[in-house]
């Protein structure tokens, strides 16, 4: 049985992407275009999520044309797009709004997109679970195709405040008010995670050094 359709997405800066179901319930973005690239991407940046304790959308290939990122469907919990929860892309925005639980993986997701360059996590790709008691969750992240090589800008969609910044900037919020930071800082300045980074592709790697050693000149700068 194929999947069907539920909607096309909301919010966006790619046109022609819809939210399909498949059979066994769960939900997926289908994009249209797909390139090897863009499949690397994603499964880069899953990778490297994983290994911040980040779980993400499965993505994989559709047909010879689309492929999806596939977000497992909770029972008795509804998926909440971002632009329902917040009015705009910004922490201050969200934390009043969602549980503590979601707020920290939030952040945590802010904290992968800084080390990938992820240029595209408009309000179209966050979504959350929603209970009858509020949001409780954050959905694995999805469509994480800009970043790395696919990274078309250095600013930061989802910031701190309203208004957009660099992921440095980020980074320097983020160290003040996020529990996990120091933990999470000393992760990625391991010999691990220059180790990982040596397992991805050449220019990955190369990427993900270089961002690697500009953010930390950011925050002694500071």
């Amino acid at each position: 049985m194929n999947p069907i359709v539920l909607s096309f997405e909301r919010a966006g800066t790619t046109s022609g992407m819809s939210w399909i179901e498949f059979p066994d319930g769960r939900v997926g973005l289908l994009k249209r275009d797909i390139s090897e690239l863009d499949l690397l991407s994603e499964n880069e940046y899953a990778t490297i999520a994983s290994f911040f304790g980040l779980e993400v959308s499965q993505c994989v290939r559709f047909n010879d044309d689309h492929f999806v990122s596939i977000k497992e469907k909770m029972p008795r919990y509804e998926i909440v797009d971002a632009c329902d929860v917040a009015e705009d892309n910004a922490f201050e925005l969200y934390r009043t709004n969602i549980s503590d639980g979601a707020y920290r993986k939030l952040l945590l997701m802010a904290f992968v997109d800084g080390v990938t360059l992820q240029c595209d996590r408009h309000q179209g790709n966050i979504a959350f679970y929603k209970s009858r008691s509020g949001i409780i969750d954050l959905c694995p992240p999805y469509d994480n195709v800009a970043c790395l090589r696919n990274s078309y800008s250095r600013i930061a969609l989802l910031c701190p405040f309203r208004n957009s910044c660099t992921h440095e900037a980020v980074f320097k919020w983020l160290s003040s008010n996020q529990d996990q930071f120091d933990s999470l800082y000393a992760l990625y300045m391991s010999d691990s995670f220059t180790q990982l980074a040596n397992l991805l592709s050449k220019e990955s790697c190369r990427i993900l050094l270089e961002q690697r050693d500009r953010i930390n000149k950011y925050l002694l700068s500071v």
